[in-house]
C-alpha cells in the first residue's frame, strides 16, 4: 500500500479525502526539509462555530497567493533566499487535528500585493517528471513561487484541465506578480514541452493562449466542444460569446 511507504499520515493506510505536497524549489537537497504535506480525512459531522476570522486555520497550506505576494523579485539573487525565510516562518506543522467544513477550512483569500498563479495539469504517472522539470528552471531562473501538488479524480467535462483518468496532479505555481515570474511560466512550459510531458493548464490562470497548444492538449476533445458549440449557438450568438482570449485558444468558430 502507497500510503505505508513511509509517509506516517494521520490514519495510516487509509486514503486522506485531500492530499497535498507544497515544494520549496530552493530547498530541494535530501535532508533540507522543504517539503510539507497537508491531508485531510471525512470525519463524522461535528457543529463548528463561526468565528470572527478563519474558523479553521491549516499550515502549511493555507492559501499560498497571501504568503507570495510578500516576496519581491526585484532582487532575483535573493529570492531563494526570501522564499527559504517566509516559508519556514509561515509554514509551521500543525500538532493538532483540526476540524471544520469545506468553506471554514478552505476558506477566502487575501491577497498581499500583485500576485499571480499558473496550474498544470499532468496524468499522475508524470508528475514526477513534470517537478522535476519545473524545478530545474526554477534553479536557472528563480522566481518567487512555491510547487504545489494536489491529486483530483478526473472530470469528464469536454475541455476540463483535469481531464487526465483516472487521477490528475494539479501543479499550483502561485507568485509574485511580475515580468520575471511569467518568463518563469513561459521557461516551465518550454520545459516541459521539450520533455515531452502532455500537460494541460488551469483557465482561470496563467495560461497559454495558443491555438496550437489547446489542440495538443485536447485533441479530438475540441472538436467535440466546437461542435456543441455550434449546436447550441446560432452564428451571430457565437460572434456575441466569443471574446480575444477565445480566439486566440481557437475556440470561437
Amino acid at each position: 500500500n502507497p500510503m505505508e511507504c513511509g509517509l506516517n499520515l494521520p490514519d495510516g493506510p487509509t486514503l486522506p479525502f485531500h492530499f497535498e505536497v507544497v515544494l520549496n524549489p530552493y530547498q530541494t537537497q535530501p535532508g533540507a526539509r522543504g517539503a510539507y504535506v497537508r491531508c485531510i480525512y471525512k470525519r463524522a459531522f461535528t457543529p463548528v462555530p463561526d468565528g470572527p476570522g478563519d474558523t479553521v486555520v491549516t499550515s502549511p497550506g493555507d492559501d499560498v497567493l497571501s504568503l507570495m505576494g510578500t516576496i519581491s523579485d526585484a532582487a532575483p539573487a535573493l529570492i531563494p533566499t526570501a522564499v527559504n525565510t517566509i516559508i519556514q516562518q509561515q509554514f509551521q506543522p500543525t500538532t493538532d487535528a483540526v476540524r471544520g467544513t469545506h468553506g471554514q477550512i478552505f476558506g477566502a483569500t487575501e491577497i498581499r500585493g500583485l500576485g499571480m498563479s499558473t496550474e498544470i495539469g499532468v496524468a499522475l504517472q508524470d508528475a514526477e517528471a513534470a517537478t522535476e522539470a519545473i524545478l530545474a528552471v526554477a534553479q536557472r531562473h528563480a522566481f518567487a513561487s512555491i510547487v504545489a501538488l494536489r491529486y483530483v479524480k478526473a472530470s469528464p467535462a469536454t475541455l476540463a484541465f483535469t481531464r487526465f483518468e483516472p487521477i490528475t496532479c494539479t501543479i499550483e505555481l502561485p507568485a509574485v506578480g511580475s515580468a520575471r515570474t511569467e518568463e518563469a511560466y513561459r521557461q516551465i512550459w518550454s520545459e516541459l514541452d521539450r520533455r515531452g510531458i502532455p500537460y494541460t493548464l488551469h483557465w482561470g490562470q496563467g495560461l497559454r493562449a495558443d491555438a496550437d497548444f489547446i489542440r495538443r492538449s485536447f485533441g479530438a476533445r475540441v472538436d467535440a466542444w466546437l461542435a456543441a458549440r455550434r449546436q447550441f449557438l446560432s452564428p451571430a450568438a457565437r460572434r456575441m460569446f466569443s471574446n480575444d482570449l477565445v480566439v486566440a485558444c481557437g475556440l470561437a468558430d
